[in-house]
């Protein structure tokens, strides 16, 4: 199973990477943390992610994220 590594604060695809080898988890930690000090490691599921942006008092506002994830 191939480990996502991400910034916890900059969304979906700034700073993300698909770790498939041991060795790139020391990279993938760096580009991570120059966006953000708190960085994630989650599990890839494979599919189309959905998002739900909020802006102001405004409602939700459904949507595909697309391919951001497929194929990383």
């Amino acid at each position: 199973v191939s480990p996502m590594v991400e910034p916890s604060r900059e969304g979906s695809t700034i700073g993300l990477t698909k770790v498939t080898s041991a060795e790139q988890c020391a990279k993938a930690y760096a580009l991570a943390s120059q966006y953000d000090p708190e960085v994630l490691c989650e599990q890839f599921i494979e599919g189309d992610e959905t998002t739900c942006p909020v802006l102001g008092r405004g409602g939700c506002c459904p949507g595909t994220a697309g391919d951001s994830h497929r194929g990383a």
